[in-house]
């Protein structure tokens, strides 16, 4: 059904239109490079030619790592103090030694937990000021500065140095890419690996990839999903300006914050989103803090801007999603039919209402879709004649699991994650429900009472993590920190932990499989001198990944961060051999969503393991689906890995039994995505 905001979208959407649109988002992202992101790239120029001043070598530096893990390692504190002395003068333009010993003062304070009196500090800092002056970084005269009305003597960089600043931010300006947020105009199709958005969006398809040739489906399938037109759910906008209202009453993040802010900036007419991937080819949508695939609130803030009439099974198709949003998708697909169908929907009007009668829902999505549901109804119309733009999603179960199953064979993992036969009227099976009572009837007494007491929710993590690659102790760390959190004591996280591992083996045997065949093909080729692995998908994405570790010359002090010149590149050896695993599944799963798009004719929103589509078109995807994860899978990624990294074959047992499982039996599962 055409509407008035996709009328005057497509009146809008010219070449001409995208373009100014992109340009205007690469002026912002230039106006915010300043002198702060010029004195990073300074200082790793300039780190190298510094003397030593301090005789002391180790440090103790501690930060997150990208898995947000607290990692602590030893840095030279005469490196740890130019970075500081370095970064802080070329971003202010000045400095002086009372200045410089306030820095290190709070460095020490905040990361050696030390007190750094001024008298002993404050000349180390002159002898700072002293070689900055030798290197010609600051002037050797002072000058006077006013601040609050009072005066003091700075050194200013010098003209040579000034000059070089601005000369970075220049420099910097002209590589920074637009910055992303909601278009209101169609991007342009992506064409290659650096074309696609709009003229000059300086972006690439593949975050951090160098692969300059892209397949043709590959490219379809991007070019689709970022083609597809979304708007803002008026019951989204109600709910932030409630929650801005009373920021305090809701509890309300930062990070929240901003999403509502920035949804408010956003136009009420249709918005698109540019989509990018990363080096194992998920795709992202990029609109900043606004996503489609963000949280609760950003999935149920963007709706599509079609409306589609329902026809036969859209509404029953609502039915589903509100039941699964609601809450109750661990009952059958007909209760789920049957429970919306039994609702009192008429005393929810807002979220608040959502929070009291269904606490277990997705609060947002929930409001989103009952609201629609009592739109439709008060029509007092045939529903099958009736429009909606809602995006209607299904998720697959432990989707990592899924794929596992169907490479290895492994019919017990296969029936746990809802990839073998079921009908309308059976109960799915829940992963995590599994594995919960698995390591509680394995356990002692008292670990059984715990993991018993929390249930799936205790299980979650450990099985999403463990499907992508993670080990026990991870697993035990993070059970600790779920036991904290719900105020527990973390005495038995460790054993937890190990019965979660054993139950994992037991009820999802392919991660063990196919994690081990993975990790050993690797170690063997790692000693035989691979250091990067380039394997193609079954669509012809390539996937190339390499890990290295640069963190023996970088340097850390807090928010100041710069890396010393260094040819040679260090291997990341756990990262390497431990990370395959994960990266080909995610390879596969992505793989199998970008089928998925290019095999359906109508608008998709895709989540990583989730696809969203139209209640009208919700039961043809959920078809197409099932149809390429067979499809994916006659695809042989093994041996395309395999001989990528020059190893022999991995031959799971499962295959050659006649009772191994078979991805083909998906097409009959009816809780595989749901």
């Amino acid at each position: 059904m055409t509407t008035l905001s996709s009328t005057i979208s497509n009146a809008l959407n010219t070449q001409s239109s995208i373009n100014l649109e992109v340009a205007r988002q690469l002026e912002i992202a230039r106006e915010a490079i300043g002198t702060y992101q010029a004195a990073q790239t300074l200082t790793n120029r300039l780190i190298s030619l510094v003397p030593r001043l301090v005789l002391e070598k180790d440090v103790k530096v501690t930060f997150k790592d990208n898995r947000e893990e607290m990692v602590t390692v030893e840095k030279d504190l005469n490196d740890v103090m130019w970075l500081i002395t370095l970064q802080s003068t070329l971003q202010s333009g000045y400095t002086n030694a009372t200045g410089l010993t306030s820095l290190f003062q709070a460095w020490a304070k905040t990361e050696m937990k030390a007190e750094w009196t001024y008298a002993a500090v404050n000349p180390i800092a002159k002898r700072f000021i002293k070689e900055l002056i030798n290197l010609s970084v600051i002037k050797s005269t002072k000058s006077a500065m006013e601040h609050d009305g009072r005066f003091s003597q700075i050194h200013k960089l010098t003209d040579m140095q000034s000059l070089e600043v601005n000369e970075v931010v220049d420099e910097l300006r002209a590589k920074i890419p637009m910055k992303c947020k909601p278009l209101t105009n169609k991007p342009t199709d992506w064409s290659d690996a650096n074309t696609g958005v709009g003229d000059n969006a300086g972006l690439r398809l593949i975050t951090g990839g160098q692969q300059s040739t892209i397949a043709p489906a590959v490219l379809s399938a991007v070019n689709k999903l970022q083609a597809v037109e979304f708007v803002i759910s008026p019951a989204m906008l109600v709910a932030s300006r409630l929650m801005l209202d009373n920021i305090a009453e809701y509890d309300v993040t930062t990070e929240d914050k901003r999403v509502m802010e920035e949804m408010r900036k956003c136009t009420r007419a249709g918005m698109f989103f540019p989509i990018t991937m990363d080096k194992r080819g998920r795709m992202y949508y990029r609109g900043g803090v606004l996503s489609p695939q963000g949280s609760d609130f950003c999935k149920a803030a963007f709706q599509f801007a079609e409306f589609k009439v329902l026809g036969e099974d859209g509404f029953k198709a609502i039915c589903v999603h509100t039941a699964n949003v609601c809450g109750m998708d661990k009952i059958s697909l007909n209760d789920r039919i049957e429970w919306v169908n039994n609702q009192d929907f008429g005393m929810i009007n807002d979220f608040e209402d959502v929070i009291q009668h269904f606490p277990k829902a997705d609060t947002f999505q929930a409001t989103v879709a009952i609201l629609e549901i009592k739109r439709i109804l008060a029509l007092d119309i045939d529903p099958a004649t009736a429009t909606s733009n809602l995006v209607c999603h299904q998720d697959g179960t432990c989707n990592g699991l899924q794929h596992m199953a169907a490479i290895t064979g492994s019919r017990v993992t296969a029936e746990s994650v809802n990839c073998t036969a079921s009908t309308w009227a059976d109960l799915p099976q829940d992963i995590y429900g599994i594995i919960s009572k698995d390591a509680a009837d394995n356990s002692t007494a008292e670990v059984h009472a715990l993991i018993a007491k929390y249930g799936r929710d205790m299980a979650k993590n450990p099985v999403m993590i463990v499907g992508y690659g993670a080990g026990k102790t991870t697993v035990q760390r993070n059970t600790a920190k779920f036991l904290i959190k719900h105020g527990e004591s973390t005495e038995f996280a460790d054993e937890i932990g190990e019965m979660y591992m054993q139950a994992l083996e037991s009820k999802a045997a392919a991660v063990k499989s196919f994690t081990s065949a993975i990790t050993s093909r690797m170690e063997e080729s790692m000693l035989e001198g691979l250091t990067s692995v380039q394997w193609v998908s079954a669509d012809g994405f390539v996937c190339d990944i390499e890990y290295t570790d640069i963190e023996e010359h970088r340097v850390r002090a807090g928010n100041f961060n710069c890396i010393k010149p260094h040819t040679d590149v260090k291997l990341d050896e756990i990262k390497t051999r431990g990370a395959m695993a994960p990266n080909l599944i995610h390879s596969v799963d992505s793989t199998h969503l970008r089928m998925v798009v290019n095999a359906c004719d109508h608008s998709l929103v895709t989540v990583h393991d989730s696809v969203g589509s139209h209640p009208s078109t919700y039961f043809a995807t959920a078809q197409v689906i099932r149809e390429q994860f067979v499809a994916v899978h006659e695809y042989d990624i093994m041996t395309e890995f395999t001989t990528a990294i020059g190893a022999d074959p991995i031959n799971f047992i499962n295959n050659r039994r006649a009772d191994g499982y078979k991805a083909s039996e998906a097409l009959q599962s009816s809780y595989i995505f749901s």
